[in-house]
């Protein structure tokens, strides 16, 4: 039987030592997929609980409900106070999904997710309500959501779907 040589041992060492690193960069790989699936999912919890926490606003009782339906179909005979709490509930709810649609640019809300939402924003541009609100505030989103909310506004393909009937 030969006996191992210094240099033979450094070469076992070496290799063992690559080994080793191999096996913590796989282990690191999977530890980061892991995160990342729970950064998205808790992205999209948070997210979806800010536009739940606005649509409960509006439903807060019969006047908020009777208001908000008023504004999206009848925004002209709506009063001062009124136009302002509509103005107030839209905000919030356009604040949300443009939140989500920056989470879905940004990689952090999948597409099938965004999907959902977009048809949110679509069935939102057909309502006269809406469009008074976007041409006051449009200003205050992102280039990129007022294109796709402007797409939307102006799109053919994009059917009018009452929300409340």
């Amino acid at each position: 039987m030969h006996a191992i040589t210094l240099e033979e041992a450094y070469y076992v060492a070496e290799l063992v030592g690559a080994l080793a690193v191999i096996a913590s960069l796989v282990y690191l790989a999977v530890q980061l997929r892991q995160n990342n699936k729970m950064i998205r999912l808790s992205t999209l919890h948070d997210i979806s609980s800010l536009y739940i926490t606005c649509m409960l606003s509006v439903n807060h009782d019969q006047e908020s409900t009777n208001l908000w339906i008023k504004g999206l179909s009848r925004y002209e005979e709506l009063s001062p106070g009124e136009k302002a709490r509509f103005l107030a509930f839209m905000g919030a709810s356009m604040r949300t999904l443009a939140e989500q649609h920056y989470q879905w640019e940004q990689g952090a809300l999948d597409s099938s997710t965004w999907e959902g939402m977009k048809a949110l924003v679509d069935d939102f541009t057909q309502y006269p309500g809406f469009k008074v609100y976007w041409a006051l505030r449009r200003h205050q989103f992102s280039a990129s959501f007022r294109d796709h909310v402007e797409a939307a506004i102006g799109s053919a393909a994009v059917a009018a779907r009452p929300m409340y009937v």
